[in-house]
């Protein structure tokens, strides 16, 4: 396969509840076709969420997606070049599953997936049932209000704890046709739309708004300094596994909303920063060596592990040289990360 077909496979995996990689490996992949192919048209697309069997609804938004990065230096690159101007909106990168919230004159009509991020699957009947969907607001609203579908961890440990994770479990609820489960859902809301001219001129304007409408608004802090946020960025990294939602970084937004970019797929002016690579230890059992043509590649067979909701049991060493680098040795112990590759490295001996 090529690298547009890897990616549109395990895009599909993904968004059916199959996924065969991780994110940040799906995210280095992703990086790849960045740099070897910047003209690619996959980078301006944002994936297909659609089930078969659902009825289509065109969205009221543009449902697009956001670039990502994972380290400090590109995210002071995207400061410096895209010129972001401070105030900047720090909020949770809630792992769920996308959703649009279509109200008439104050009055919930409509739910939709994210699909295409034009036309997504009409889920309103199950939808209406979860938590945080005001079935009436302000009645001069007509627009929508974008969230996530999140099964929260008291939930998911209360009904679903066999099940391999809230996003899965969130995503096969949703998609049920006699809606089975779906109060036991949330949705939390991050953004708002309507084609009144200058209704919201800023990102917390739209905050304002959600709140007062009693809305679940994701989580969000106002940060004056890069180094502001990336101090709350390690302090949620280390407070994450004790919140009641699924989180895989965070998301930056500028204050000050520039209306071009709301029409982008792929906004310039909002940002994903995701959170490192998560690494464990394990113990090594065996190398094997794969011919790949001319060439032997030595694998490395270890205790299997969990990480990032995969399990895992052998890593690449990529060549000889690289086992005698690593310092490699049956028995030994070794530090496993999940990163830039469609296999785990081994990232070296813990002695």
């Amino acid at each position: 396969m090529t690298l547009e077909e890897k990616i549109i496979h395990y895009q599909e995996k993904y968004y059916n509840d199959d996924p065969e990689i991780t994110d940040p490996e799906f995210d280095a992949l992703w990086d790849q076709l960045k740099t070897e192919r910047p003209e690619s048209e996959l980078l301006k697309d944002i994936g297909n969420t659609s089930w078969d069997g659902w009825p289509k609804e065109k969205h009221n938004m543009l449902m697009g997606s956001q670039d990502k990065f994972n380290n400090e230096k590109d995210f002071r690159d995207w400061l410096r070049v895209k010129k972001i101007e401070f105030p900047i909106i720090l909020e949770y990168k809630l792992d769920g599953l996308s959703v649009e919230l279509q109200y008439e004159n104050g009055i919930f009509t409509r739910a939709i997936t994210r699909g295409d991020g034009s036309v997504g699957d009409l889920v309103t009947d199950n939808v209406v049932k979860m938590s945080g969907v005001p079935k009436y607001i302000n009645s001069n609203f007509t627009g929508s209000v974008r969230g996530e579908i999140e099964l929260k961890n008291a939930a998911f440990n209360k009904y679903f704890k066999d099940a391999k994770n809230p996003r899965n479990m969130a995503s096969g609820i949703t998609k049920r046709k006699d809606g089975t489960d779906s109060e036991h859902l949330s949705v939390i809301v991050y953004d708002a739309y309507t084609e009144v001219e200058d209704a919201f001129m800023t990102e917390f304007d739209k905050i304002d708004f959600l709140i007062e409408n009693n809305f679940e608004v994701v989580p969000y802090f106002q940060c004056n300094l890069a180094e502001e946020i990336l101090a709350y960025r390690n302090t949620i990294i280390d407070a994450r596994d004790e919140l009641d939602v699924a989180i895989d970084g965070i998301v930056l937004k500028q204050n000050t909303i520039v209306k071009s970019d709301a029409q982008r797929k792929r906004p310039g002016y909002q940002r994903a920063f995701k959170f490192e690579d998560t690494m464990k230890i394990t113990i090594l059992k065996d190398v094997e060596f794969r011919r790949n043509g001319m060439n032997y590649t030595p694998v490395g067979k270890f205790d299997p592990i969990e990480l990032e909701g995969t399990t895992v049991s052998q890593a690449s060493v990529h060549n000889i040289d690289n086992i005698e680098k690593l310092g490699l040795y049956i028995g030994c112990r070794i530090l496993i990360k999940k990163a830039g590759q469609i296999i785990p490295q081994i990232v070296k001996v813990i002695e």
